[in-house]
């Protein structure tokens, strides 16, 4: 009887085993087949999605995604010979300017084509890497644009004092706290942070009117923050052309590029 018991107990620690084994090596088959989808040798054409505000560090909502594994992938791509388009599938607000420089620039150093394609919404930061491609498309309703740069946050100074809470300066240089929320900015540093603010603004403005093949006048002009239709966009020479997946693969089937894409779903 007691030989039976532990021959019953074996057999379920062995079961459990094995079926904890494969639940495993299952789930991370589906985390990687996933996020992790590899073209195949017939494949010509990888969508990367860009999906969500850009940042370079994950952020914990999924909204907040890190640039790193698109430039990763995008650089990837560029020394795969199978491959011949790579498409940017743009549906974000933007983030922090840096993240979309790196993308642009990740856009700008592939020798394979490459397109942005901006649906819903490719705004500020977003729109800076959509740039880096050699062409940009946008579906009919997106909101393009937004070019800028803000710094703006709350002045908890009035609340503060109702509530006896004293904000005191330990810093050891003059302008060190000036982003600090729980004091009012003196106008020498409101100066100082709009000075900087408008360099940025500049250094944003001169990549675009590069990338764009515009003058920076042209840029200038639509550089004030404003959000665009595709059709203004088109006008303003934001974008090159009006359509989504479908006009692309048609514009690639005509100049002979029969399109067989894969698509690259990164982990956000």
């Amino acid at each position: 009887m007691e030989n039976k018991i532990l021959k019953v107990i074996k057999i379920i620690f062995i079961s459990v085993t094995v079926i904890t084994i494969i639940t495993f090596w299952f789930v991370l088959a589906l985390v990687y087949f996933e996020y992790n989808e590899s073209c195949f040798s017939d494949d010509n054409i990888a969508i990367i999605k860009m999906h969500g505000e850009i940042n370079l560090v994950d952020g914990e909502e999924r909204w907040v995604t890190s640039v790193d594994p698109i430039v990763d992938v995008i650089e990837e791509l560029s020394s795969n010979d199978n491959i011949e388009v790579i498409i940017l599938d743009i549906y974000s607000p933007g983030g922090t300017i840096t993240a979309g420089e790196e993308v642009m620039n990740a856009l700008k150093r592939s020798p394979k084509k490459t397109i942005a394609l901006i649906r819903e919404m490719g705004t500020s930061s977003a729109y800076l890497a959509a740039t880096g491609a050699d062409e940009i498309y946008a579906t009919e309703f997106s909101e393009i644009g937004n070019i800028g740069i803000t710094m703006s946050y709350l002045d908890y100074t009035e609340k503060n004092i109702q509530e006896g809470v004293e904000f005191i300066d330990l810093s050891s240089a003059e302008f060190k706290d000036m982003f600090r929320q729980g004091k009012s900015l003196t106008e020498e540093e409101r100066e100082k942070i709009t000075s900087f603010i408008s360099e940025l603004h500049d250094i944003m403005v001169d990549k675009i009117a590069e990338n764009r093949n515009m003058p920076i006048e042209e840029v200038r002009e639509v550089a004030d923050g404003s959000i665009f239709s595709a059709r203004k966009a088109k006008d303003n020479n934001l974008i090159d052309y009006s359509g989504g997946f479908y006009e692309i693969f048609e514009s690639l089937s005509d100049s002979g590029l029969e399109a067989n894409p894969c698509h690259i779903n990164l982990r956000y």
